[in-house]
This record gives structure tokens, sequence and C-alpha cells, in this order.
């Protein structure tokens, strides 16, 4: 079974309502391997309703998030590749006016730790830079190409899904009953 992912193009103008309704579409396709965000990253956000329900979406989501990112990014284009599983910018990536909100604040502590985190809130004069040197996202010439060697690593959509189910429970279980939940998925059987 070969690897495909759910794309999802962000045009220019398009909302955080829109965003995250296409984002709910994209996510019902049961045979992608990832869902892979690509497009205008320079906006803002123009609901904070809706960013908070992508925002969400795209934290939990049952497969790998991977983002495209080039050009000037804004508040919503830090955030995408803040909750990116693959992140990827050209090299023409950067974000300029960097801004910091209490969400963004809290997914670069979800994504980057509490170090990497006040790093990027408190030291970064590109974020995107940051993210790099971090190894959160990698920069390329070639970001299509970089995102399709990524997605096909993957495997199987089974198999890319039970890896972000591993990673979901994660960051919601604590040490025991993540090793409980480990040896009830490989065993079927109680802990």
């Amino acid at each position: 079974m070969g690897s495909s992912a759910a794309t999802l193009s962000i045009a220019p103008g398009t909302g955080d309502a829109d965003l995250a309704g296409a984002i709910r579409r994209a996510l019902r396709d049961r045979e992608a391997t990832a869902l892979s965000l690509q497009g205008d990253v320079a906006a803002g956000t123009d609901d904070a309703q809706a960013f908070a329900r992508w925002v969400m979406m795209l934290a939990d989501a049952p497969l790998p998030v991977a983002v495209a990112a080039g050009g000037e990014l804004g508040p919503r284009g830090l955030a995408l590749l803040l909750l990116a599983d693959i992140a990827i910018v050209d090299e023409t990536a950067a974000m300029p006016n960097p801004t910091s909100t209490p969400a963004l604040a809290a997914l670069a502590a979800r994504a980057l730790g509490p170090v990497g985190a006040r790093r990027l809130v408190f030291g970064a004069a590109d974020p995107v830079a940051t993210l790099v040197a971090s190894g959160h996202a990698e920069r390329t010439a070639d970001p299509e190409a970089a995102m399709a060697a990524r997605i096909a690593a993957l495997g199987s959509p089974a198999e890319a899904r039970r890896r972000r189910a591993a990673l979901n429970a994660s960051r919601h279980l604590n040490f025991s009953e993540a090793l409980d939940f480990d040896l009830w998925f490989h065993t079927g059987k109680d802990a």
C-alpha cells in the first residue's frame, strides 16, 4: 500500500473558520498517510474561536501533520509549523516580525519543551531559524521533494496512524500509564 497525503492548500484570504472546516474535512480521509498543509502562511488570525478549533484538531489529529512553508510567516504559519510532525521550510521562509501570544507560547512549549519555548519567545529574531536550529523544522531548496520523501517514509496509513496514536497518547499519559498502554497495545492483555 502506498503512502499518500490528504493535501490542504491554504489560499490567500482564507479565514480561520474556513481553515477549520477544511481541516475537519481533510482529516476524514481514511486512506491518507498524513495531512499535508501548504499555501498562505503569512496570515494572522481573524477568529479566536475558529483558531482554537483548528489548533485542537491538528494537535489531536489521528494522522501525522506535515506543513510546508515559504516566504514571510505570520502567527498562523508559526502555529502550523509548531503543530507539525513534519515541518519543511524553503530557503525564503522567515518571520521578520515575531509575535508572541499565550497560544503560540503554549504550542512552542508543546513542540520544543520549556527551554526551546523560552528560546523562541524571548530570544528569536527569526522564529523560523530557531525551529530549524532546534531540529523541529527542515530547511530545503525543494520542499515538495522533501515533504514527499518524509511522508513516504511513514509507511502505510495504518502504520502512520499507529505512530501518531502513540505520540498523542504520550502527551496525555503519565509514564506508568504509557507503559501499561504499551503492554496492552502489543499483547492485547490487561496490564
